[in-house]
């Protein structure tokens, strides 16, 4: 008898759920529209996408897993002596390099070259005594270069790194082998994660804000170091980036006025930089519509993510009925708990991962 008294109360017990998760899921009467919120202080349905920084991104997006194995280069930052002593290079990251940045980060802020398909390490001090030594971020005048260093540069200043300056060189985070460049004079942390990241001197910020082409430009005098690093380059992607390079003084009396020439060697430019989750995926996307069909009357907001763009920022729609807030949608400001299969996101080649 006692065990036909448990069985029985465990079966009520389950039937009172399952009616209980049915009446849930039943459509429920609209509320009023004046009563649709998308907080609990009112306002309209609204997202509140989850950023964080990701490390390491790099411009041009083509070579995020890959390098330019055939050639390798020692500039930007170049630790030859000699003719080589001071030197002037310029690289230009024009417009459509720039929207594909746009596509997996919002911000750049910080700026490191990579050494990963050549050995060698470098640490070297570029002074202000005599030719003088910068690295000047500003716009580009155009989409190209021309010869002349002083046609190229744009009206914006973005960032600057004035001598004298030292450059070293720490692993890559990504648990691959390999070199990134870091400024190991500038106050911050040592670590290029790190919010003070000595390489935040070449914080852009939001690259929504930022029109047309980035130049990079180099003018730098080595005054001592020690060590060979030579950095990747981003030759034979289709970013269609450029530098201009001065030479040395062997060959071009004018190396830091006027450009040898004009090619496509240009710096793999990485950065850390604040983005949001990846488009969602299609399982995702399945699943908010399962949602919105058992619930459409509960529900004021919806997370589907209707433009592909690489990113997760499209606008939620906002449905006429529902008096509370929905907490079930991760992508809408309601202060609950993140939840669904945004949680197991998997890493996409930026490097994106959920916290």
């Amino acid at each position: 008898m006692k065990f036909f008294r448990t069985s029985a109360s465990l079966a009520l017990v389950a039937a009172f759920s399952a009616a209980s998760a049915i009446a849930a899921m039943a459509p429920r009467p609209p509320a009023a529209a004046a009563a649709a919120s998308s907080s609990p202080t009112g306002g309209t349905c609204a997202k509140s996408i989850v950023k964080k920084l990701v490390f390491p991104l790099v411009m041009c997006v083509e070579r995020q897993g890959s390098t330019s194995t055939g050639v390798g280069n020692g500039f930007p930052w170049e630790n030859s002596t000699g003719f080589f002593a001071s030197f002037r290079n310029q690289y230009l990251f024009p417009s459509t390099t720039l929207n594909k940045v746009r596509g997996v980060a919002d911000t750049i802020e910080s700026m490191h070259s990579r050494s990963v398909s050549f050995s060698g390490s470098g640490n070297h001090i570029y002074n202000a005594s005599g030719k003088g030594s910068f690295v000047r971020i500003t716009s580009g005048a155009s989409n190209t270069l021309v010869p002349t260093f002083s046609l190229n540069t744009g009206a914006t200043p973005y960032q600057a790194l004035t001598a004298p300056f030292e450059i070293g060189m720490v692993a890559l985070p990504s648990g691959s082998a390999g070199f990134l460049s870091t400024c190991l004079s500038c106050l911050g942390s040592a670590d290029p994660k790190s919010p003070a990241s000595r390489d935040r001197w070449a914080n852009l910020g939001d690259l929504s804000l930022i029109t047309g082409s980035v130049l990079l430009d180099h003018k730098a005098n080595v005054g001592g170091g020690t060590g060979n690093g030579i950095w990747d380059t981003g030759s034979g992607t289709a970013c269609e980036a450029r530098r201009a390079f001065g030479s040395g003084s062997f060959i071009n009396p004018n190396h830091l006025t006027t450009a040898y020439g004009v090619d496509t060697f240009d710096t793999v430019w990485v950065f850390q930089g604040l983005a949001p989750p990846p488009s969602a995926t299609v399982e995702q996307q399945i699943a908010e519509i399962v949602r919105l069909l058992l619930t459409p009357e509960g529900l004021r907001c919806s997370f589907l993510d209707l433009t592909i763009n690489g990113k997760r920022n499209d606008d939620p729609i906002a449905f006429p009925g529902g008096s509370t807030v929905d907490s079930i949608s991760p992508q809408v400001t309601s202060g609950g708990v993140i939840l669904g299969d945004e949680t197991i996101e998997g890493k996409p080649s930026a490097g994106f991962t959920l916290p």
